[in-house]
């Protein structure tokens, strides 16, 4: 094996320890400790982080998937991607199927590996991954996550690998970078672009919130987990338990009530994740998930300005203010001036419980921010000026 670099002497960036994982790794297990102190000493910081991430490798899920369904047929699964994976450890879960970090054997490429649940691999979960595997295979778009692998297991089951995405969700990489109000809408402008690409391909994701959307730390922004989505028109049927399969913060009356839907509930959650990244608050904050779904239609929401000048009554509010203000890079006394009756109208708009009154495209949502970004009163599209203007933006490439 070749003798690992000077490891010690660089920062502790992820890829030094990942470059110390992989090469314990190769090791026989009983090597690997010596390994690890040996190449880290003086460093107890690194050694226990070293140490933790082994630990969920041995840890893998192949063992805890095998003792919680003993039988013959999933070993033989789940040994057929041991000879392709290197599992890791867990890195997110969801009603049904669970992922794991992995990289691949031959190329060493990490991916993100979903599996099914043992006790959730019925016909309608496996049909959900089978969906989200076809869906992911039309789609070739540089912000979507790219489909890697898939395939069946010996035990019926199914698997489903993907790019592993190394980032943060949208709202903590705003929060994080600090990014102000503008460079905030210019950043969701380009999600509103990925969802509209995906809806021009008959594809509506249906379960848009903040975990399935991330931005790297080189800003690239990428669509994640399809495992919800419907061809659009959708022509099945709305099955009974299915809201209790979607995020009811950021689902839809429609989808909530079980009704007809469209593209515009992608829309309408962009409406909710939008007014988010603006005022860090959630419109229907406070409310429990189950009064969501029960009572959707009977829920006020107030205004984003109104959300964030009612911060200025209590003590705790006037705290949150200022954390806000750190967020966005600016003093905490001009926050709640931040959002004026304009943006209120385009997150409103956008966030309408009657779908028929709701802004009709995501493609429109990014017009009307774009309109307000370059001063323009209402979000009119018949308005001639601005459809010259937009089509000057056009010409010079200028509107993205």
């Amino acid at each position: 094996m070749t003798p690992l670099p000077t490891i010690v002497s660089q920062v502790d960036t992820w890829s030094t320890v990942e470059a110390i994982i992989e090469a314990a790794l190769d090791m026989p297990p009983a090597q690997r400790d010596l390994f690890l102190s040996r190449h880290c000493r003086d460093r107890p910081a690194l050694l226990q982080q070293c140490r933790d991430l082994l630990e969920e490798d041995d840890a893998s899920p192949l063992n805890s998937f095998i003792d919680m369904e003993g039988t013959e047929a999933v070993r033989a699964g789940m040994a057929a991607l041991v000879d392709n994976y290197r599992l890791g450890g867990k890195i997110g879960s969801g009603g049904s199927a669970q992922v794991y970090y992995a990289r691949c054997r031959k190329s060493g490429a990490p991916v993100a590996l979903k599996l099914l649940k043992p006790t959730q691999s019925n016909p309608l979960q496996r049909r959900h991954l089978l969906r989200e595997e076809m869906m992911l295979a039309r789609i070739q778009h540089p912000n979507v996550v790219r489909l890697w692998d898939a395939g069946p297991l010996p035990n019926g089951c199914h698997y489903l690998a993907t790019e592993y995405v190394n980032g943060h969700d949208i709202l903590e990489y705003c929060n994080q970078n600090r990014l102000d109000r503008h460079q905030r809408l210019r950043l969701f402008r380009k999600l509103c672009d990925v969802v509209n690409d995906c809806h021009q391909q008959h594809i509506i994701h249906l379960d848009l919130k903040p975990a399935n959307i991330l931005v790297t730390t080189d800003g690239v922004l990428k669509l994640i987990d399809f495992g919800l989505a419907q061809w659009n028109p959708y022509r099945g049927f709305w099955i009974a338990d299915q809201p209790a399969m979607l995020t009811a913060e950021y689902a839809s009356p429609e989808l909530l009530a079980g009704r007809s839907f469209n593209h515009q509930s992608d829309v309408y959650a962009l409406g909710v994740l939008l007014y988010e990244m603006l005022t860090g608050i959630h419109p229907f904050e406070g409310i429990a998930p189950h009064d969501l779904i029960q009572n959707r239609d009977e829920q006020t929401v107030l205004t984003p300005s109104t959300s964030m000048r009612l911060l200025r009554i209590s003590a705790a509010g006037r705290n949150r203010l200022k954390k806000l203000a750190a967020e966005r890079n600016v003093a905490d006394a001009f926050i709640p001036d931040m959002i004026d009756a304009r943006l209120d109208r385009v997150v409103m708009n956008a966030m309408h419980a009657d779908p028929s009154q709701r802004t009709n495209s995501c493609s429109k949502l990014s017009q009307d921010i774009l309109r307000y970004l370059l001063g323009f009163s209402t979000p009119n599209t018949r308005d001639r000026f601005w459809q010259q203007t937009l089509r000057w933006l056009r010409r010079f490439d200028l509107a993205a």
